[in-house]
């Protein structure tokens, strides 16, 4: 039975998740200024601030699927087939927990529906996303980097 070899990242590595990572952060202090400056009705009834804030959603969680995609290429030398099923591969290679995984998972169905279905958004799931991405997506940036920084050359 062999070992199995620990990843090892470089430089490279670590800058695209760091710009990345960055990129994350801006769009979600963003999402969490709208938050606190407009109640759900007036997020919702204002199409400027609504269409901001449902790029801005788009925009986090396309770069976390970005990253996900690049750290499983990286250790597994192929990407999963969905993009569900890059959170499901990110805990099997020990990056997330399940109960993360299980939280920032359903993010997916909701960047389809925000690229693909924006005529059916429902309002209230949108609203509820964002105040879920602002809490959940510093602590998969943490695991992330975490896992990155134990892993590194």
């Amino acid at each position: 039975m062999s070992k199995k070899k620990s990843p090892i990242f470089d430089q490279t590595d670590i800058d695209f998740i760091n710009q990345k990572s960055a990129y994350i952060f801006e769009d979600l202090e963003k999402i969490e200024k709208v938050l606190k400056d407009f109640s759900y009705e007036e997020l919702i009834t204002n199409g400027l601030y609504k269409d901001a804030t449902e790029r801005w959603l788009e925009r986090v969680i396309t770069r976390i699927l970005d990253i996900n995609f690049y750290l499983l290429r990286k250790l597994k030398g192929k990407t999963p087939k969905t993009y569900r099923e890059s959170f499901a591969e990110m805990v099997a290679q020990n990056i997330i927990t399940q109960e993360l995984c299980e939280q920032v998972q359903p993010c997916a169905g909701a960047r389809n529906t925000l690229v693909h279905e924006y005529d059916h958004l429902d309002s209230i799931k949108f609203y509820k996303s964002l105040q879920n991405t602002i809490k959940l997506f510093p602590k998969y940036i943490k695991a992330v980097s975490d896992f990155v920084e134990k892993h590194k050359k």
